[in-house]
């Protein structure tokens, strides 16, 4: 296990969006992504993998556009269903 500190630190450039939707809701990868297209105004090429579990969603984003997709997207449905997005970490 490595050991002692580093004055290059490893940043990232992601954000992980949590939706508490998923596989159960009916909610599929692309409703995900055509979701964050249509009402959070990002390019599809910008949103990166995404988890998709019985009952929720792991996506990753820009860091920078995270927190203004977070409040952009909270005011809209997902297919008819409210889904309340968080950020990890």
């Amino acid at each position: 296990m490595p050991q002692g500190k580093s004055s290059d630190p490893i940043v990232s450039d992601t954000a992980t969006l949590y939706f508490n939707v998923g596989k159960k809701e009916k909610i599929s990868r692309g409703d995900i992504v055509g979701f964050i297209v249509a009402k959070g105004n990002l390019d599809a090429g910008a949103i990166g993998r995404i988890a998709l579990r019985d009952h929720s969603a792991l996506v990753a984003v820009p860091l920078k556009e995270a927190a203004r997709l977070i409040d952009t997207l909270n005011s809209h449905k997902i297919k008819n269903t409210r889904a309340r997005i968080s950020r990890l970490g």
